[in-house]
Protein backbone atom coordinates (compact mmCIF):
# COMPACT_ATOMS: atom_id res chain seq x y z
CA UNK A 1 0.00 0.00 0.00
CA UNK A 2 2.69 2.89 0.57
CA UNK A 3 3.95 2.30 -3.14
CA UNK A 4 0.60 2.95 -4.15
CA UNK A 5 0.47 5.70 -1.69
CA UNK A 6 3.90 7.36 -2.89
CA UNK A 7 2.72 7.01 -6.65
CA UNK A 8 -0.68 8.43 -5.89
CA UNK A 9 1.49 11.52 -3.98
CA UNK A 10 3.88 11.48 -7.35
CA UNK A 11 0.87 12.02 -9.38
CA UNK A 12 -1.16 14.64 -7.33
CA UNK A 13 2.66 16.63 -7.22
CA UNK A 14 2.86 16.64 -10.68
CA UNK A 15 -0.81 17.95 -11.51
CA UNK A 16 -1.05 20.19 -8.63
CA UNK A 17 2.57 21.36 -9.08
CA UNK A 18 3.19 20.84 -6.01
CA UNK A 19 5.89 18.75 -3.46
CA UNK A 20 4.85 15.55 -2.60
CA UNK A 21 6.22 16.02 0.67
CA UNK A 22 3.55 19.07 1.09
CA UNK A 23 0.62 16.17 0.46
CA UNK A 24 -1.21 15.31 3.92
CA UNK A 25 -2.44 11.78 3.73
CA UNK A 26 -5.49 13.31 5.40
CA UNK A 27 -5.88 16.35 3.40
CA UNK A 28 -9.25 16.77 1.75
CA UNK A 29 -8.13 16.95 -2.02
CA UNK A 30 -10.87 19.58 -3.19
CA UNK A 31 -10.86 21.59 -0.18
CA UNK A 32 -7.46 21.58 1.05
CA UNK A 33 -5.02 20.52 -2.13
CA UNK A 34 -7.78 22.26 -4.72
CA UNK A 35 -8.02 19.33 -6.57
CA UNK A 36 -10.98 20.24 -9.12
CA UNK A 37 -12.86 17.58 -11.21
CA UNK A 38 -10.97 17.26 -14.53
CA UNK A 39 -7.39 16.86 -11.94
CA UNK A 40 -9.36 14.15 -10.47
CA UNK A 41 -9.86 12.79 -13.98
CA UNK A 42 -6.18 13.42 -15.13
CA UNK A 43 -5.11 11.07 -12.03
CA UNK A 44 -7.52 8.28 -12.40
CA UNK A 45 -5.96 8.35 -15.89
CA UNK A 46 -2.62 8.42 -14.18
CA UNK A 47 -3.32 5.36 -11.96
CA UNK A 48 -5.17 3.75 -14.62
CA UNK A 49 -2.12 3.51 -16.52
CA UNK A 50 0.22 3.09 -13.76
CA UNK A 51 -1.70 -0.18 -12.53
CA UNK A 52 -3.25 -1.57 -15.90
CA UNK A 53 -6.85 -1.32 -14.36
CA UNK A 54 -10.40 0.57 -14.79
CA UNK A 55 -11.68 2.81 -12.33
CA UNK A 56 -15.10 3.51 -12.58
CA UNK A 57 -16.22 7.06 -12.73
CA UNK A 58 -18.35 7.11 -10.14
CA UNK A 59 -15.44 5.92 -7.61
CA UNK A 60 -14.38 9.92 -8.13
CA UNK A 61 -16.96 11.05 -5.28
CA UNK A 62 -14.76 8.65 -3.34
CA UNK A 63 -11.63 10.24 -3.68
CA UNK A 64 -11.74 12.62 -0.42
CA UNK A 65 -7.90 12.15 0.21
CA UNK A 66 -4.79 10.15 -0.80
CA UNK A 67 -5.50 7.61 1.84
CA UNK A 68 -8.97 6.94 0.31
CA UNK A 69 -7.24 7.09 -3.30
CA UNK A 70 -5.20 4.37 -2.32
CA UNK A 71 -7.74 1.84 -0.87
CA UNK A 72 -9.81 2.45 -4.08
CA UNK A 73 -6.63 1.76 -6.08
CA UNK A 74 -5.46 -1.13 -3.92
CA UNK A 75 -8.76 -2.60 -4.32
CA UNK A 76 -9.03 -2.78 -8.28
CA UNK A 77 -5.27 -4.02 -8.32
CA UNK A 78 -6.24 -6.74 -6.06
CA UNK A 79 -9.24 -7.69 -8.44
CA UNK A 80 -7.74 -9.39 -11.77
CA UNK A 81 -10.82 -9.23 -13.50
CA UNK A 82 -11.35 -5.77 -13.52
CA UNK A 83 -7.69 -5.45 -14.98
CA UNK A 84 -7.26 -3.85 -18.36
CA UNK A 85 -4.92 -6.00 -20.76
Amino acid sequence: MEEIKKEIKSALSAIMEIDAAEIDDEANLAEVLGLDSLQALELVVKLERKYKIEIPQEELRKFKNVNSVTEIVASYIAQPSVQVQ
